[in-house]
């Protein structure tokens, strides 16, 4: 057996699994491009609402608008934040917003303690 699957065979019993128990809030939206979505992200991290954000695209969404089919290029971003800083976030993306009614999904996340403090601190 390699030390790899060694490795694997230890995880049910590694404590350092066992304390990922840290929460933290994930968000995600899209934008209509790269420039838009990484400004929404740097206001956002400036303002220290969030401590970081991913950018990833271009996607292809499709979609039912006004009775229309439509398909379009947009990029999407992941946010991490704080439990605590969610609602702030979230209006503070509302305001930035290009869409009428842009697309805000949250979920709670599982973090490592040391990377869930670090997200709580914005920093």
């Amino acid at each position: 057996m390699n030390g790899f699957n060694k490795g694997f065979d230890q995880i049910g019993s590694c404590e350092k699994l066992k304390k990922m128990k840290k929460e933290i809030m994930m968000a995600c939206t899209t934008f209509s491009s790269q420039e838009k979505a990484q400004e929404c992200c740097r206001k956002l991290i400036k303002k220290n609402l969030i401590a970081c954000a991913q950018v990833i695209g271009p996607i292809t969404s499709s979609y039912f608008w006004e009775d229309q089919f439509c398909e379009e290029t947009e990029w999407k971003i992941e946010i991490k934040t704080s439990v605590d800083k969610v609602k702030e976030v979230e209006n503070a993306v509302l305001l930035l917003h290009e869409y009428n009614l842009p697309q805000w999904i949250t979920w709670k996340a599982s973090a490592s303690t040391a990377y869930g403090k670090w997200v709580e601190s914005g920093n």
